[in-house]
């Protein structure tokens, strides 16, 4: 799926700023029914509550320093200073407090009270020594009241220190405020750990609260069902609308998603780029070309100079150009004035010739240096050409060329990946590997074309170990993105892209070619291992039946018949015209 880096993936964390809630803790200390006071001392206690109540406050404070002689723990020097800081008598409750926690280090409701009164009278240093002990208890956020405001002076990137997140976190437990939450996110996201930025993701938020920012921490931490229940709260909202269709999309609900791509079409005409590519690219894997069209037509129409639309159409160009040979009976019907339905639909998809996209690209060429659109004008003008393989090659070093001049004698990522791919498709070795020695000198240390490219280019070498250990460093074959938002079927991933239209498609040739270097290697038994893995991750039936065939031919060699049987009736269930396991099939039922 493709998502504009401004709309989604790649947002500005620190747009989210820092929030400090620097106003005094209302606390509740004080409203305990102390356990181990005797009756005396409670009687006094009332008595005095009694003058105070009654503005005898003089009476009252000197009553209070007689029975301040009589408490015997800590819960009732909590209530001779209660009663002391609300006759205002700061000065002699300070002492008090003093002389309670020399006598009682441990009692948190003394150390809290203290440090609550030093933060109220800007004692912060003092404060911070005595809150020390108060970090992840009841009263952490005292101790944490205490750190913000003895650093209030300091910037943005201060604040976003490891550090500071039990500090937020006892803040947040406190006063419940959000922002507190967004800060230990935004920590965590700044250096791109989405999964623990999401473990500060409230239980329930509502409209009110910071929707957005709590979807794209759901959506970058992959956690899709979250991410759309977030966005949902915020329909009207372009940027929610973005994340919802993409996390539809990431969760396997590409109808819903492609709804909201609609209604993004509909309602934003001239804002977002990806509804529309999405839209084409979803209609374009359904078959249905017509569509896909429609929809690539109306975003040129809206961003006539977008590279990514216009590479789209580039792509749609050449797979509609291609041509198609009807079979005789077809090219009989047509001969007789006939139609079939699917001749009719073929007839109603539109075909754009490449060479008049060449022609509209030319024109944002002249404006636009862009490497992207440089390399779908040339596959334009290949398709236009029929270019020959080694003429793609060789137009791939020119590219390579211009690309290390606008790049100060860099190369592209992109392009190399797309180059190596070229090189490969069109069995030039020589020229894949010349390219792969050049990108392992120190100037291109930081460019690679993928473990998976190196592996095929040693399988094609005769390098078969180097191949295996390639093959198995990529991770776990898990699934990859096949299919690109900007191109079509037939080319390369766009490297630009890295959220794809479909998410869950293994990369087929890597776990086929794998498994054909194990069973050729003798490794049947891994190889088995592996096509059964895949079975769980391909949905796709013809390559679920290739996976069955796989298996099957390994249980025969092995001598278990009637597994092979079972495996193959399987193969032909997900593709019946699977001619080689039925051939396989009828001679063992034989």
């Amino acid at each position: 799926m493709h998502s504009n880096g401004s709309e989604a993936q790649k947002f500005h964390f620190m747009k989210f700023s820092v929030f400090f809630l620097l106003l005094s803790v209302v606390f509740f200390l004080f409203t305990g029914c102390f356990k181990k006071t005797d009756s005396s001392l409670l009687e006094k206690f009332d008595q005095i509550d009694i003058q105070i109540a009654a503005k005898q406050y003089n009476d009252a404070f000197s009553l209070l320093k007689k029975t301040e002689k009589k408490v015997s723990d800590a819960d009732n020097y909590v209530g001779i200073i209660k009663r002391a800081l609300q006759l205002s008598k700061d000065d002699w409750a300070e002492k008090e407090l003093i002389k309670a926690i020399k006598l009682y280090p441990k009692n948190l409701e003394l150390r809290a009270i203290y440090t609550h009164m030093l933060l109220r009278t800007n004692r912060n240093e003092e404060a911070l020594e005595i809150g020390r002990k108060l970090q992840n208890t009841d009263y952490g956020s005292l101790y944490s009241e205490a750190i913000i405001l003895q650093q209030k002076q300091q910037n943005t990137e201060f604040w976003m220190q490891d550090r500071f997140i039990p500090i937020y976190q006892d803040l947040y437990k406190t006063m419940g405020n959000e922002k507190f939450l967004i800060n230990n996110a935004v920590i965590n996201l700044l250096r791109g750990d989405y999964k623990t930025a999401f473990t500060f993701h409230p239980n329930t938020i509502s409209v009110y609260d910071n929707v957005f920012f709590w979807a794209l921490v759901s959506y970058d931490s992959q956690n899709w069902s979250m991410a759309i229940k977030d966005a949902s709260l915020k329909l009207d909202s372009l940027q929610a609308l973005l994340i919802l269709a993409d996390s539809y999309v990431q969760n396997g609900e590409l109808e819903k998603g492609f709804l909201i791509w609609n209604k993004l079409i509909n309602e934003y005409p001239k804002e977002s780029v990806p509804a529309y590519i999405n839209a084409a690219k979803l209609s374009q894997v359904n078959n249905n070309l017509k569509d896909c069209y429609d929809y690539l037509r109306l975003a040129l129409k809206e961003f006539p100079e977008s590279v990514p639309v216009l590479t789209s159409f580039g792509d749609y160009s050449i797979l509609s150009s291609q041509p198609y040979e009807e079979n005789a009976m077809d090219k009989t019907l047509r001969l007789q004035g006939v139609k079939t339905l699917a001749m009719e639909d073929r007839d109603s998809i539109p075909v754009v010739k490449p060479l008049d996209v060449v022609d509209r690209m030319s024109d944002v060429l002249k404006v636009i240096n862009d490497d992207d659109l440089r390399l779908s004008y040339t596959k334009l003008l290949w398709a236009a050409k029929s270019a020959t393989g080694k003429k793609r090659c060789a137009d791939m070093w020119l590219l390579l060329e211009k690309n290390r001049e606008n790049l100060n004698g860099m190369y592209s990522e992109n392009l190399c990946k797309y180059a190596m791919w070229i090189f490969l498709h069109n069995q030039q070795y020589s020229d894949a590997q010349q390219l792969l020695e050049e990108l392992k000198t120190k100037n291109y240390k930081s460019i690679s074309v993928g473990n998976e490219m190196e592996a095929w280019l040693a399988c094609m070498l005769g390098d078969y170990d180097k191949a295996i250990s390639l093959y198995e460093s990529l991770p776990g074959l898990k699934p990859i993105k096949e299919y690109s938002a900007y191109n079509s079927k037939n080319s390369t991933e766009n490297m630009r892209n890295k959220n794809n239209l479909l998410e869950g498609i293994p990369s087929y040739p890597a776990l086929f070619n794998l498994g054909a270097l194990y069973v050729a290697s003798g490794q049947k038994i891994k190889a088995k291992a592996l096509y059964e893995k895949a079975l769980s991750l391909v949905s796709n039936d013809f390559y679920c039946a290739e996976l069955y065939y796989r298996i099957a031919r390994i249980q025969l060699a092995q001598g278990n018949n009637s597994e092979a049987i079972y495996n193959l009736q399987y193969c032909l269930k997900k593709n019946p015209e699977f001619n080689r396991a039925r051939l396989l099939l009828k001679k063992l039922s034989q």
